[in-house]
């Protein structure tokens, strides 16, 4: 269960790095949590 629970953070941890970064170079959010997504 620990290897899921690592993955899961991996993929929250790039999320939220990806809204960040986003966030301050002003570009759209949504198109980027979509091409994580996949």
């Amino acid at each position: 269960t620990t290897g899921v629970a690592v993955r899961i953070l991996q993929r929250v941890l790039a999320l939220t790095a990806a809204i960040w970064h986003n966030w301050r170079t002003g570009q759209p959010i949504m198109r980027s949590l979509t091409a994580y997504d996949h």
